[in-house]
């Protein structure tokens, strides 16, 4: 499996919960580091857990299925509008997107003396070539650059307008040796992408689904996921103390998981059984 520390052999331990009481109704291992595959299992495997007992239809039409960005796909979004599932699962982008978090970047510096500061430049970055009043771009040596050609485009699609600086104002620059990274470079040359040029979207189900969580009452309705689904994990992990796999081999790791998750539900039953035996069956929402 793929994973930040290079190739290991691990498996991703994955749970769907229903949203009352936080009972795992669907747990799977998988050898595999991304979650973009394992969403159909999961709802299959849901879907098969409550035929079992008898339910003549999936739960997942009436109750509302929440996921992460991990399990975004297009063929993942046709797969739950083609099975008629009421799903609700983040893209990429979402919190971009959402208003909630547009000063978060203010709230995420590091704190000086504690976690450091950013280490000097050793040179000049666009961001300190300044337009004046004249709207001439200014290098921080204070002489003006001229336009050498205007949307210049990247691979990725940015376009802009390429600046070039006089050779004779390079030439005896006292803030040459921070300003060009191979002293034998005759003048600097800067690039200010204006913006990216994006093809019209098409409509698709990831459209559909986008439209759909940023709605108020899909933002109300994904909110809860983490409240319902991370303290499951977190109850595995730390309190039941299964930190990582100990066994070798999909079908061992996945009985290990499947008993963790099943002393999980226990625990939930001890503390809520009386509760529930007084509750229609239905479930109110799905995690994963």
């Amino acid at each position: 499996m793929v994973s930040s520390h290079g190739v290991v052999q691990g498996y991703n331990g994955v749970a769907a919960v229903d949203g009352e009481y936080q009972v795992v109704v669907s747990a799977e291992a998988f050898g595999e580091g991304s979650e973009v595959k394992l969403l159909e299992p999961m709802v299959e495997s849901v879907e098969k857990t409550f035929a079992a007992l008898g339910d003549t239809q999936s739960p997942l039409i009436a109750a509302p299925l929440l996921a992460d960005s991990g399990f975004h796909s297009e063929a993942n979004m046709k797969m739950l509008e083609g099975k008629n599932i009421n799903g609700y699962v983040a893209d990429r982008n979402m919190r971009k997107r959402d208003p909630s978090y547009a000063t978060a970047d203010r709230h995420g510096g590091k704190i000086e003396g504690i976690q450091g500061t950013k280490p000097e430049k050793r040179f000049f970055a666009p961001d300190d070539f300044k337009f004046n009043e004249r709207g001439k771009l200014v290098c921080p040596a204070g002489s003006e650059l001229y336009i050498g050609y205007r949307k210049h485009v990247t691979p990725n699609g940015f376009y802009g307008v390429a600046y070039k600086a006089k050779i004779t104002a390079c030439r005896g620059c006292e803030l040459r040796a921070k300003c060009l990274q191979n002293p034998n470079t005759k003048y600097r040359q800067v690039y200010k992408f204006e913006r990216r040029h994006r093809p019209p979207a098409a409509v698709n189900a990831t459209t559909g689904m986008i439209q759909k969580i940023d709605s108020a009452m899909g933002r109300f309705i994904y909110s809860r996921r983490m409240g319902l689904i991370e303290p499951v994990f977190g109850n595995i992990r730390h309190a039941l103390g299964l930190d990582r796999f100990t066994l070798k081999g999909n079908k061992k790791v996945n009985i290990q998981w499947k008993l963790y998750n099943t002393v999980h539900n226990l625990l939930k039953i001890f503390r809520y059984g009386w509760t529930t035996a007084m509750v229609p069956s239905g479930l109110r929402a799905m995690a994963g």
